[in-house]
């Protein structure tokens, strides 16, 4: 099914474990809504990434993953267990969901979120092709078809930023992506993914003007402040079943 709006709600409850500056609510939503890539900068330790993980499941609903696509003669393995949850099964549905009820060729999975950090080439954006079982294995963004594709650290990884991006904007203009398989036929596969960047460095020492059209927000995730910090060790305090000795807590911040 196609990516529905986040409603306030459903934000709210998301990152109901997460200490974040009450302002912040209303951009990450917005951002979530716009269908724009998503850039998320600040300095290391502020919690990029693990926002960006916790936004994941703001998307609602399940989708259909097909264990594989069949192209010109080839064969494309979409369905991955690390990146695809199976829900489990006898949850009832209507429409698409009830049709597809009993066709082995699909898998009823959560919303998938994959996180691609250093190794990112542009390379491991296109097809790979196993030739012993004669295979292509679908890229990173085609898995993440539905849900959020995460680059992490941007700016570290062995392509330069100007041409991991350049990749990008094609997809974030059209919502398709371009493949090619092993022989040289390209084909069009649905690009329906939150694309979010997370990097320690500001937007304007990466993004050229083409591409900052492109990204529709720009958010700056800042270090916590003395009583924030604290309501984080008292939350990991409570997950974790000790008791929160603030003399331990104080002298950690400090």
């Amino acid at each position: 099914s196609q990516l529905q709006p986040v409603r306030d709600q459903r934000l709210r409850e998301v990152l109901s474990d997460m200490v974040l500056p009450p302002a912040l609510l209303p951009s990450l939503g917005s951002a979530m809504n716009s269908g724009k890539a998503i850039y998320l900068h600040g300095v290391s330790g502020t919690g990029k990434t693990f926002l960006a993980e916790h936004l994941v499941r703001t998307l609602e609903g399940q989708v259909w993953v097909p264990h594989a696509i069949y192209v010109d003669g080839e064969v494309i393995q979409v369905f991955d267990p690390i990146v695809h949850r199976v829900a489990q099964a006898g949850v009832g549905g209507r429409g698409l969901l009830r049709d597809l009820s009993a066709d082995g060729r699909w898998g009823r999975c959560g919303r998938p979120v994959v996180i691609a950090g250093g190794e990112l080439t542009l390379e491991t954006l296109d097809l790979a092709y196993d030739p012993h079982p004669r295979m292509h294995i679908a890229p990173p963004q085609l898995k993440a078809n539905n849900g959020i594709f995460v680059v992490d650290d941007l700016g570290r990884q062995r392509v330069s930023p100007t041409e991991l991006m350049n990749r990008w904007i094609v997809p974030l203009d059209r919502h398709v992506d371009y493949l090619t398989l092993s022989t040289g036929t390209k084909f069009t596969v649905p690009f329906d993914v939150r694309v979010i960047f997370s990097s320690n460095l500001p937007p304007e020492s990466l993004v050229d003007p083409a591409f900052a059209r492109r990204l529709g927000y720009k958010i700056e995730i800042v270090p916590l402040d003395a009583a924030a910090y604290r309501e984080v060790v008292a939350q990991a305090c409570r997950r974790a079943g000790v008791p929160e000795e603030l003399p331990g807590v104080q002298y950690l911040i400090h």
